[in-house]
């Protein structure tokens, strides 16, 4: 089940993004010349199959083979590395609410094979392709197609710019949806990029994103030519998360509202919300069954809300983990014996040693 909202971190998906330039490869090989070295007349061939492995007189040829890797796979050379399932999975998996390390466990490939229109073995195919370039570390478990998926660099999406973060962008379910719907992996990239740039703009108190075709093209392959690009933009997909207007060297898109990180923040604390409600009347409830006298924790409406707050920073996972514990020290060992003054500074303090603990083990 997808969560409501992903937090991903722009470097890694920019990087995710990233095609690879065309290029020639050279591969040098050493190949046994039978005809010179004289096999044919050597009595022991066949005879002693080591004599060959003694053999003074061996004579190699040197091969070079010349392979070109390019994205549309001319030639027959390998593909890029990162296809278009491989992106969508990357986006998939964040919404898969991993915990504040990055950690999803019994990943189920087959569901999402299910939702991207794949195969679990394809799914499995591209966990492999995520781990080779370093975005994520997965592991088989006891149930088949079931994985251990660990995000790389999950925590530093929530740093500060000074402690080496590169900052987050959050992602709706809708959003993604519209993500699905780009048949190739040019239209991915494109619709991707212009997010990344819209929601920079926004965050700088702009709201118009202006780009020339040429500034675009730079960050696409050769193969893609400025009609095309013109032509993604003026797609439903395109279209349906951006106002755009096209001219004839350069474009200017607007963000629709209803997208905007401010907006999707509002959805992301409005979440964590939810699930601190849930858990505190549910650690009240299993208290009051086994204690009919017991006191409940009491959280105020102004304490809720600087709570779900901190979502905006740490991973929900790690706000009702750290909600968990509160509840431990100060109302089930303590009974109330100390007062919480201000519970979203305790939730944050707790859950800010709690990601700094887990980072350093």
């Amino acid at each position: 089940m997808l969560t409501e909202t992903a937090s991903i971190g722009q470097a890694n998906l920019r990087n995710v993004l990233t095609y690879a330039p065309n290029h020639t490869r050279l591969t040098t090989t050493r190949v046994l010349d039978e005809r010179m070295t004289g096999c044919f007349a050597c009595p022991k061939k066949g005879s002693d199959p080591s004599a060959c492995d003694h053999c003074t007189d061996r004579v190699y040829l040197t091969t070079v083979q010349k392979v070109y890797i390019n994205e549309r796979a001319k030639y027959g050379a390998p593909s890029s590395p990162m296809k278009r399932t491989a992106c969508l999975l990357f986006l998939y998996l964040h919404f898969q609410n991993p915990d504040h390390n990055g950690l999803i466990t019994y990943f189920d490939a087959e569901d999402a094979a299910s939702y991207l229109g794949v195969t679990a073995r394809t799914i499995k195919a591209n966990l492999l392709t995520l781990q080779r370039n370093g975005y994520v570390s997965f592991r088989g478990t006891d149930i088949p197609y079931h994985f251990d998926v660990f995000l790389t660099g999950y925590q530093d999406y929530f740093l500060p710019a000074k402690k080496g973060g590169r900052g987050y962008v959050i992602f709706s379910k809708e959003l993604f949806h519209h993500a699905l719907s780009c048949r190739t992996i040019m239209e991915l990239r494109v619709f991707l990029r212009s997010y990344l740039d819209a929601s920079d703009m926004m965050r700088k108190n702009g709201t118009i994103v202006t780009r020339s075709f040429r500034d675009i093209k730079r960050q696409l392959p050769a193969y893609c030519p400025v009609g095309k690009i013109k032509a993604i933009m003026n797609g439903d997909v395109f279209s349906s998360v951006f106002e755009v207007l096209s001219e004839k060297r350069k474009t200017t898109m607007r963000l629709r509202p209803e997208y905007g990180q401010t907006k999707l923040r509002d959805t992301l604390v409005s979440e964590c919300r939810s699930s601190v409600e849930a858990l505190i009347n549910d650690l009240n409830n299993a208290r009051t069954e086994k204690d009919a006298n017991a006191a409940p924790l009491h959280v105020s409406v102004q304490d809720l809300e600087d709570t779900a707050k901190i979502a905006l920073k740490y991973p929900v996972k790690a706000v009702t983990l750290a909600i968990r514990e509160i509840f431990r020290d100060y109302v089930e060992t303590r009974d109330h014996r100390w007062e919480i003054e201000s519970f979203g500074a305790l939730v944050r303090s707790y859950t800010s040693q709690l990601v700094r603990f887990e980072a350093a083990a």
